[in-house]
């Protein structure tokens, strides 16, 4: 079901933001409890004890809330992870192993991640949304890396640095496959790599 549109209206006052936060809240507590698929907008009105009008008028369909969801979770990963990490005066790898591991914190606590980056990645419009918003982020902690580092390019970085969030994803929703030790070990190991990964390209500069 494909809709440009997230929300109907950006709420301003106190009690719109309020109803607004407990439908996405509705919805996140839907898709831990059956998955993305498994529920419909009478099912997020009931969740967040509201009439189903009362739903319609922030949002126009399940996919608007899916969006506006994406665009929340992103927020919230450049409010706790990116900003921090670019506000940094620690070294390249100690941003990228605190970032790394920052982010798969707020996967465990959060797990209704999991399964909404497995539905954007199969939803064009949400992997669009997605794609996106991760090359702003990046671009941003980018330049903080360059000017750390005095690249004359950085590129080359950006590829990279893009490539290793986007597969993070990856590694996080197979981490969370396995108990704790495992999950861990695995997490250590893409770290690993993408630090060598991110090296290579300030050792060629």
């Amino acid at each position: 079901m494909k809709n440009t549109q997230s929300i109907r209206k950006k709420p301003e006052q106190t009690r719109s933001i309020n109803r607004v936060n407990e439908i996405l809240n509705a919805a996140k507590d839907l898709i831990v409890d059956r998955g993305i698929d498994q529920f419909t907008m009478k099912d997020i009105a009931d969740r967040a004890a509201m009439k189903p009008t009362a739903l319609y008028r922030y949002f126009p369909n399940k996919q608007s809330v899916m969006r506006e969801l994406t665009l929340q979770m992103f927020e919230d990963d450049n409010r706790l992870v990116m900003e921090a990490m670019v506000n940094s005066d620690a070294t390249i790898e100690t941003i990228i192993e605190q970032g790394s591991y920052n982010y798969w914190e707020l996967h465990k606590t959060e797990p209704y991640r999991i399964k909404l980056n497995l539905a954007i990645q199969s939803d064009p419009e949400l992997w669009k949304l997605s794609v996106e918003e991760s090359k702003k982020s990046v671009r941003k902690l980018c330049e903080n890396f360059g000017s750390k580092l005095s690249l004359k390019d950085t590129a080359s970085l950006e590829r990279k640095v893009l490539l290793n969030v986007v597969l993070m994803t990856s590694a996080i929703n197979l981490a969370t496959s396995f108990d704790e030790g495992e999950a861990q070990l695995i997490m250590d190991d893409f770290l690993q790599m993408t630090l060598n990964n991110m090296k290579a390209v300030y050792t060629e500069q």
